[in-house]
Order: C-alpha cells, then sequence, then structure tokens
C-alpha cells in the first residue's frame, strides 16, 4: 500500500513538472513577444524622431526666409524714403514717381501675398506634424515665390532708378538753363 501511495505521489509530481514546464515554455514566449514589442516601440520612436528632425529642419528653412523677407522690407522702406528726399527738389518729376509710387504699391501686395503663403505653409507644417511628407515640394514652391518676389523687387528697383537719374538729368538741364539765362541778363546789363 505505501508502494501504491508512493507511485500515486511520483505521478503527481511528474504531473506538477509537466505543468511547470509548460508555464515555462509560456513565460518564454511571453518574454519573446514583449522583446519583439519593445523592438517595434523602439524602430517606431526612431522614425518618430527622424520625422521630428525633419520637421524642425523645415520649420527652420521658414524662419530663413522670414529674415530675409524682412530685410527686403528694409530695403523696401529704404528705396521710400530715397523718394521722399527725392520730392522735396524735384518738382517735374512728380507725376514719374507717382508712377514709381504705384509700381511700389502692386509689389507692396505682391509682397503681402508672399507672406500669406508662407504662413499658410507654416499653418501646414503645424498640421502635418506628424506626418511629414510633402516638405519638399513645399519649400520648392516657397522657394520659387521668394525668387520671384525678389525678381519683382529688382525690376522695381531698376525702374526707380531710371527715375532718379531721368530726374537728376533734367535737374542738371534745369540748372545749365538757368545758368545760361542768368549769363545773358547779365550780359544785356
Amino acid at each position: 500500500q505505501a508502494h501504491h501511495v508512493i507511485h500515486e505521489r511520483e505521478g503527481t509530481i511528474g504531473e506538477r513538472d509537466e505543468t511547470l514546464n509548460g508555464a515555462r515554455r509560456d513565460l518564454d514566449e511571453a518574454r519573446h513577444t514583449i522583446n519583439e514589442r519593445e523592438n517595434a516601440i523602439h524602430e517606431r520612436n526612431s522614425r518618430l524622431d527622424g520625422m521630428r528632425y525633419e520637421r524642425d529642419e523645415a520649420r527652420r528653412v521658414v524662419d530663413e526666409r522670414d529674415k530675409s523677407l524682412d530685410g527686403t522690407r528694409q530695403e523696401l522702406e529704404g528705396a521710400r524714403h530715397d523718394i521722399r528726399e527725392r520730392d522735396g527738389t524735384i518738382g517735374d518729376r512728380e507725376r514719374d514717381l507717382e508712377g514709381a509710387w504705384h509700381n511700389i504699391r502692386e509689389r507692396d501686395g505682391t509682397i503681402n501675398d508672399r507672406e500669406k503663403q508662407l504662413e499658410e505653409a507654416r499653418h501646414n507644417i503645424r498640421e502635418r506634424d506628424g506626418t511629414i511628407g510633402d516638405r519638399d515640394r513645399e519649400l520648392e514652391e516657397r522657394d520659387q515665390q521668394l525668387e520671384e518676389a525678389r525678381n519683382t523687387i529688382d525690376d522695381r528697383n531698376r525702374k526707380l532708378d531710371e527715375a532718379r537719374r531721368k530726374a537728376e538729368r533734367e535737374r542738371e538741364d534745369l540748372n545749365n538753363r538757368i545758368k545760361d539765362l542768368e549769363h545773358q541778363i547779365h550780359e544785356r546789363e
């Protein structure tokens, strides 16, 4: 009878060992699954870091474009200042200068349009913080828009320079004419 009890207990111990081995296998599988999920999370985090870097680069480029546009505004204000000084001394050129002012107002509208487009681009970048896929195309479009704005400003500057040179020539002609008249009056005296 004792032999029979020992045999039953050995059977029970064997079943428990088998259950324990199964639990160990389940634990190993769970650890393997956890490792795979941790690796997947690490890869996803790496991709997110890359996308954040690309987003930050896109923001940096937009900031640089803003600084360049600020310089253009300062140049435009300098041109306005020069025109105001000319207005005080060259009365006969007012119609030509008014035409130049009209061109400047048109260029101002173009610059304002570019600013709105840049703000829209920044808004789009903020909305797409998670997925920055089209940034290269958008940056190329902004570069083209800025280049168009620069070309527009260069054309305006050329026209202003031509107006100034023409005004200077006419003022010099008027001065020469005044000198001639003064000389003739002096001779008649």
